[in-house]
Order: structure tokens, then C-alpha cells, then sequence
């Protein structure tokens, strides 16, 4: 069951240093526990074209082995009724770890493909799905669900907020893609800040986050922050204690690529003004990815 729309939350958490934070959050990890987050919202307008379209149209996108979005696919696609295919990058991988089995209980067929065609699959999709021999009609869903009716999907995200009357100056929130953040700048019809959170490192796309969302919506100022330490798929030991503190005070478990980067960021980086309902932080979910490491969070 799909739990629309997310409630928002205050959230106090107690730095080490005895400095008490309070921030609103937005709960988008409650909406299904393996449809997280901001990938049902981006799922689903995909998901409308493709009951729009011949009966045996095929699902198929893409991820790593440890991809939230593949696991999204194939769950998102079970409740529509619709077959699925994940294409997961690395033929070196090759083993079926717990979130794929996870995706194939929902009854997603598991193909890896080579580093080769995993990246031109992004820029010639047809082409290379041909070349797989997949002999499916089918519908591709870009890359964590990006393109314009992921960004529609992300919009109600704001139509959310305001429903509930929520007030904010201020919002932070990872990024990969930047759709989600996209979504919420094109619905976004009342002044505030926002803080972008890089999930990855290369310097190139992090100029790609700021140059796309500085033209979404020249009202809204967007600060993209520098990325964490901690590379894309890595953690270490600080952020896995800094987890484990914020769900132990919150009782809200944190992803290990974005979320849990994302909000140990903005504590650390928080003074007396960063508190209050004035900064709002969105959870986009993905708490399944924990399955990938070798600690005790997971959920």
C-alpha cells in the first residue's frame, strides 16, 4: 500500500558537542517500504504511460547491485500489474545479493550487463537494448527515474507542504539526478532557500546540478553544498555512528548514499540559526540500501 502524502515532522536531535537542533522533516520514507521515498513519485507518471500502452509492455531500467530504484522498479511495477526487467551494471557481480532477490520476489527478471553497455544505454537507449535481444515490447525508465515526468512526480512534494500548511525558509535534500529537487523548485510558489547535497564527487556533474536547478526556478536561490567525504556506495565509521545516533534520538533510520549524508552535513554544519521550523529536511527514503554493508542497520 502506497501511504500518500508523507506526514512532516519535527525532529530534536543532541549534538556531541551539547548543542540541542530542532528541524522539521519530511517523511517520504514512509511511503512504502521498498517503493522509498522519492522513488514512487518518480515512478509513477512512467508508470501511467506504460498502463496507457499494449498489455505485455515490459518495465525495464536500470541501477547498480545495490540500486533503491531497481528495488523501487520492481515492487512499483508488481502493484501495477506490469512485468519488469532490471538491467543491473556489472557483469563482475554476477551474484544475487539481498536486494535483488528482494526485487525478483516482486518478480523482476535480473539481467547484468557490462560497464560498456550500462553507460551506452544512457545516451543510445534503443540501440543497446536491441543488442541485449530482449525480444519485449517495453517502456525504459531513465536512471533513477529521471526526465520530466519524474519531475511532476516530485512536484506534489510542495503541494504536500502546503496542504499541511507548512512553513519553511530553508530546504535541504540530497541529490543525485537533481529531479527530485527539480520537481520541487517548478511547484514552488513561495520564497525559500535550497540546500543541494551531491551524491557524487566529479566535479562536472556537480556543475551540472547547479547550472540545471539555478534555471528551474531563478526565484528560488539554490546553494549546492560540498560533496561528503564519503564517496557514492562508501561509508566509514564516523557516518555510521552518526546514523545509528540519529536514529536512536529520532527513531528515524537514515540511507547510507543519501540521507544519512545529506543530514549529517547539516548537523555539523548547524549553528544557533539553523533550528527551528524555518529548516525543513527532506527524507527521500532508501533505507534498504544498508543491505550492501556490513553493519546492523538495515531495516
Amino acid at each position: 500500500m502506497i501511504h500518500i502524502p508523507s506526514p512532516t515532522e519535527f525532529v530534536k536531535f543532541s549534538r556531541s558537542d551539547g548543542k540541542d537542533f530542532t528541524f522539521l522533516i519530511k517523511r517520504d520514507d514512509l511511503i512504502h517500504p521498498f517503493i522509498s521515498g522519492n522513488k514512487w513519485r518518480k515512478l509513477k507518471g512512467y508508470l501511467d504511460q506504460i498502463k496507457s500502452m499494449r498489455d505485455d509492455t515490459v518495465l525495464i531500467s536500470c541501477g547498480g547491485p545495490y540500486s533503491n530504484h531497481i528495488l523501487a522498479c520492481a515492487w512499483a511495477a508488481k502493484i501495477s500489474g506490469i512485468r519488469s526487467i532490471g538491467l543491473i551494471r556489472g557483469t563482475y557481480h554476477k551474484t544475487i545479493n539481498e536486494l535483488l532477490y528482494k526485487a525478483m520476489d516482486a518478480g523482476m527478471e535480473v539481467r547484468f550487463i557490462s560497464n560498456l553497455h550500462y553507460d551506452k544505454l544512457q545516451v543510445d537507449t534503443h540501440r543497446v537494448l536491441e543488442k541485449l535481444d530482449l525480444n519485449v515490447s517495453s517502456y525504459f525508465i531513465p536512471m533513477g527515474g529521471k526526465g520530466q515526468l519524474g519531475q511532476f512526480g516530485c512536484a506534489e512534494i510542495m503541494a504536500e507542504l502546503e496542504s499541511d500548511n507548512i512553513k519553511f525558509t530553508n530546504i535541504h535534500l540530497a541529490a543525485g539526478t537533481g529531479t527530485t529537487a527539480a520537481g520541487i523548485l517548478r511547484a514552488a510558489d513561495q520564497p525559500f532557500n535550497m540546500h543541494v547535497y551531491p551524491a557524487i564527487h566529479r566535479p562536472q556533474e556537480v556543475q551540472y546540478l547547479q547550472d540545471f536547478l539555478s534555471r528551474v526556478n531563478p526565484a528560488i536561490q539554490v546553494f549546492i553544498h560540498t560533496p561528503h567525504r564519503c564517496r557514492f556506495g562508501k561509508v566509514d565509521e564516523k557516518l555510521i555512528q552518526f546514523v545509528r545516533q540519529f536514529k536512536d534520538q529520532t527513531g528515524i533510520l537514515l540511507d547510507p548514499n543519501y540521507n544519512g549524508k545529506m543530514v549529517e552535513s547539516v548537523i555539523t554544519e548547524a549553528d544557533s540559526n539553523t533550528t527551528g521550523n524555518g529548516h525543513l529536511l527532506y527524507h527521500s527514503g532508501g533505507a534498504y540500501g544498508w543491505s550492501g554493508y556490513d553493519t546492523s542497520l538495515s531495516i
